[in-house]
């Protein structure tokens, strides 16, 4: 015999709780998976930012030492440049000789000019 009235009733929200609690377990398992993919997100890329500032230090402080290495030949290329000029007829004379702008000529001469009055800093 077929159930009726409050037994139908009960067992259509039975129904209803299971279905519920289903989507609920789904909805909570996604939650998970979203929660669980945007930790390893976060993870990355801080380790990621992290090595990259590394590099960044390390390249930073070798480039430092070789801007120290570089000082004493741009200091020697300055005093060349000097001797050129004083030999030539010109600084255009000079940076075709070298293979480099006039503008760069100008730079060394007045570098070489520091250097006589104690001013190197090694660039030119």
């Amino acid at each position: 015999m077929p159930r009726r009235g409050k037994g139908r009733r009960a067992d259509a929200e039975r129904q209803a709780r299971l279905a519920v609690a289903a989507r609920d377990a789904a909805r909570e398992a996604r939650e998970r998976a979203i929660e669980k993919a945007l930790a390893d997100y976060f993870e990355a890329q801080a380790h990621a930012e992290a090595v990259k500032a590394a590099a960044r230090a390390k390249a930073d402080a070798a480039l430092a030492d070789g801007e120290r290495a570089a000082a004493e030949s741009m200091t020697t290329v300055c005093t060349a440049i000097r001797t050129l000029r004083d030999l030539c007829d010109s600084n255009a004379e000079v940076a075709g000789l070298c293979g480099v702008p006039v503008a760069y000529v100008r730079e060394a001469l007045a570098v070489a000019q520091g250097a006589s009055s104690g001013l190197v800093d090694g660039n030119a």
